[in-house]
């Protein structure tokens, strides 16, 4: 289906990115603003130094989370209702300490990467094996766009309609 295609035929150019100074606060506004779940973490010379997803975001949260319930260990007596708002208080307050991480902090380092001029079909399958939605272009070293699994489906509905 997709033989002979190659990665420029498919990749965004358009890229969005976080600089790794960046807050967990500006990644999630980014996501929100373009419909994404996530994105490359470029440095200044646009060198990917990072991916960062909302599942970092999620793994951050976690963390914080988890620190929070140890503190206030949920009392069975005072009723579920009590349990429910102390829950979102805890979330709220979770995110709340995770919000101003800097980028860095929870990106995911090692990144895999593709050039444009790689067969589209290698990319397919270093996102099935590594389980990754994205990969970032990458030429000379220089972020030049992105590869997600959307628009790998897209490409592929385009050829068969």
């Amino acid at each position: 289906m997709t033989h002979g295609m190659k990665v420029k035929d498919v990749m965004i150019t358009d890229t969005v990115v976080l600089s790794p100074e960046e807050t967990i606060v500006d990644a999630v506004e980014k996501f929100a603003k373009h419909r994404i779940s996530g994105c490359p973490v470029i440095d200044d010379e646009r060198h990917v130094i990072g991916i960062m997803t909302e599942t970092n975001i999620l793994e951050s949260l976690k963390t914080h989370y988890r620190e929070l319930k140890m503190k206030v260990p949920p009392e069975t007596i005072i009723g579920i209702s009590f349990v429910e708002i102390a829950k979102k208080r805890e979330a709220v307050e979770a995110f709340e300490r995770i919000a101003s991480t800097p980028v860095k902090d929870a990106m995911t380092r090692k990144v895999i990467t593709a050039a444009p001029d790689d067969e589209l079909e290698d990319v397919i399958q270093k996102m099935v094996m590594n389980d990754v939605n994205r990969i970032p272009i990458v030429d000379k070293g220089v972020l030049v766009g992105i590869v997600t699994r959307g628009d790998i489906i897209r490409a592929v509905q385009t050829i068969l309609s």
